[in-house]
């Protein structure tokens, strides 16, 4: 008998160790701990030139629009399109229009930066072949705070390629250029 009674503890302790688990519960203070939340960028107007054959460059154009109450910041972009993506400045230094490169830009709390012809904008080095008017170039944008955000930028007919036309181009319906813009 003291047998079987071994054999039956023994079966139940191992029975017991087989058990899943119970699942955590969550006490008051988990539940009252709101989720880390991402900033919540949105990415528009994307667009690029068609390029002659042989081009190794192109600039890239969007609109970054940032609806939240946090700031954030352009830390890299990339493009399978091209050896080098870079984010790019240009400014009038003394009469000369000067272009360099920038490490981020920062993107404020519950507004937008445009970049477009003249100004800030992407900067294709080493493209691997043509852009053509109609296609869609990939890009992928790295924010400090949102992460990776990929989009696309349309590929506009080469025509009008004056800096000033390219501007005019990147304006919204109704909207004046700034004075004082390159080309202007």
């Amino acid at each position: 008998m003291r047998a079987f009674l071994f054999a039956c503890a023994a079966a139940l302790a191992l029975s017991a160790c087989s058990q899943p688990p119970a699942p955590p519960t969550m006490g008051p203070e988990a539940a009252s701990t709101p989720e880390p939340t991402r900033v919540q960028l949105t990415v528009t107007q994307g667009w690029t030139r068609a390029t002659p054959a042989g081009a190794q460059a192109a600039g890239g154009y969007l609109v970054i629009e940032n609806p939240t109450l946090e700031a954030d910041r352009l830390t890299a972009v990339s493009s399978p399109r091209a050896a080098a993506l870079e984010i790019h400045e240009m400014a009038d230094v003394g009469g000369v229009m000067t272009m360099r490169a920038i490490q981020g830009l920062d993107i404020p709390a519950t507004g937008q930066v445009s970049l477009q012809p003249g100004g800030l904008h992407l900067m294709f080095s080493g493209v691997t072949e043509p852009f053509t008017a109609g296609e869609a170039i990939p890009v992928a944008l790295t924010f400090q705070n949102a992460g990776v955000v990929e989009t696309v930028l349309e590929v506009r007919p080469i025509e009008g390629g004056t800096p000033a036309d390219a501007a005019a181009a990147a304006q919204p319906e109704g909207e004046a250029a700034v004075a004082g813009a390159p080309g202007q």
